[in-house]
């Protein structure tokens, strides 16, 4: 009977701490997301838009269009750029033309269209 009650309290710790990291925001795409100034929500960098609202962030887009001849270094520059993890940045080169990221300024998209220029992989700034 006591084999019982500690295998399900260890269940239940299991699935909560399960639920919260589920639920909370990641501590890895920490710096990789914006709070949309009308609805207050955080979203990714690499959406144009606020999914709920649809607010669109000031600044330039950059739309990477080819990855170039070597798709690892395109992807250490996506991560670089970005911030995002390897597994975002591989989702972001599979569905290309993809946007990078929204709401930069003048200095910042040109600095990443010579990152993307050096591996060999061409971006759009609109």
């Amino acid at each position: 009977m006591t084999a019982l009650v500690v295998f399900v309290a260890a269940l239940l710790v299991f699935l909560v701490l399960f639920l919260l990291r589920a639920f909370a925001p990641s501590v890895r795409s920490a710096g990789a997301s914006s709070t949309c100034p009308t609805c207050s929500l955080p979203f990714p960098r690499t959406l144009s838009r606020c999914p709920d609202c649809g607010w669109r962030p000031e600044g330039a887009e950059i739309v990477l269009t080819e990855m170039g001849p070597d798709p690892e270094a395109a992807l250490r520059v996506v991560r670089e750029v970005t911030g995002v993890g390897s597994r975002e940045a591989r989702r972001i080169l599979r569905h290309l033309p993809g946007t990078v990221k929204c709401g930069v300024g003048p200095e910042e998209a040109n600095r990443m269209r010579e990152a993307f220029a050096s591996v060999g992989a061409r971006v759009e700034i609109r």
